[in-house]
């Protein structure tokens, strides 16, 4: 996957990322407001933004850590790079 390679991840640290991004995709898929476009409040940023920290919550990501991406760039980006196979 391309973004992996830039990352230069390897062994366990590259398990961990796609685990990671699995269970996030998983998640992700139980809310249709964040990716179905014909939902009623999909473009309802206050919605979709509480959304969000319900899944980082749920990840143990909180969104006062800015040492990591948030859920939604690791979902975008992931979703993106998986285009890119």
């Amino acid at each position: 996957m391309a973004s992996r390679k830039r990352k230069n991840l390897s062994g366990d640290d590259l398990k961990a990322e796609e685990e990671f991004e699995s269970k996030l995709i998983g998640i992700v898929l139980l809310y249709p407001i964040l990716w179905d476009m014909g939902h009623s409040e999909y473009k309802k940023q206050v919605l979709n933004g509480a959304v969000w920290e319900k899944i980082g919550k749920e990840l143990g990501k909180s969104k006062d850590d800015h040492s990591s991406t948030s859920c939604s760039e690791v979902f975008k980006n992931s979703i993106n790079s998986r285009r890119m196979e």
